[in-house]
This record gives C-alpha cells, structure tokens and sequence, in this order.
C-alpha cells in the first residue's frame, strides 16, 4: 500500500466555440486564430504620433510644392506651344519666300499639257491662291 492517495490522469480537452474555425483539432496545434480587435494604440503610440498642427503644416508644403510643380509643368508646356507655333510660321514664310523666288509661266489655255513629255509634265505644279492673288494682274475675267 505504497501507493499515493491520489493519480493524474490525462484528458484531452476541446475548447468548445460558438466559432466554427476557431478550435484545437486531434493534433492539438491551433490551425486558425480567431480575429482580434485592432489596438490602435499599439499600433501608433503617442511617441510615434504628429500633432493636428505638424499635419497641417506638412499639408501645406505638399500643397505649395504640387503647386510650384504645376506651374513648372505649365511654363514647359507653353514654351512647347510657342516653338511649335514658330515652327510653323517659319515653314510657312520659307514656303512663301520660295514661291516668290521661283520664275513660273502663266499657263491659261490647258488643252496641250496631255501631250508634253512626262518630265515636264512632272515639273508643272499649281500655285497657291494666296501667291497666284499676289503674282496674277486682278482682271475682270477667269484665268483656266
């Protein structure tokens, strides 16, 4: 009669849950947590924390510095628009400039151009109205 009053024995205990994924299967490792809460104050400590001023006053600067960045965006834009406007007066001028320089031959009766060769054929070009009102005499009758 050595032997103690009292035995240990072992049960295998489930947890009951009104949750259906939270529980101990037969291995006894937790397969899923259960959701907790946020602890928002774990998570941003007041050593961590700005103030409502310091926000504000960064709010500002990114305010002032999309600003200034837009503005800059706006100057190379119109810069843009001002080169290409001058570089397509300046072809128009060179374009113009040319036709003044060329010598033409007033052509008013187009009958025989079918039977020129095909290179002068090639060479024949139309003036543009603003030239040909510029180069032909205004007289009361149509030129073609």
């Amino acid at each position: 009669d050595t032997s103690p009053p009292f035995t240990f024995i072992k049960i295998n205990m489930k947890i009951a849950s009104s949750d259906p994924t939270v529980g101990m299967p037969a291995s006894g490792k937790p397969w899923k947590k259960g959701s907790t809460r946020a602890n928002s104050i774990n998570r941003y400590p007041p050593s961590v924390a700005t103030s409502w001023a310091e926000k504000m006053r960064k709010k500002r600067e990114l305010k002032d510095t999309r600003a200034k960045y837009n503005e800059l965006l706006e100057k190379k834009k119109e810069l843009k628009r001002n080169q290409r406007q001058k570089r397509i007066d300046k072809k128009k001028r060179k374009e113009e400039n040319q036709w003044r320089n060329t010598t033409f031959q007033l052509i008013s009766s187009t009958d025989k151009i079918r039977k020129w060769d095909k290179k002068s054929r090639k060479q024949l070009t139309k003036l543009p109205p603003s030239v040909f009102e510029k180069v032909v005499p205004k007289t009361g009758k149509k030129m073609y």
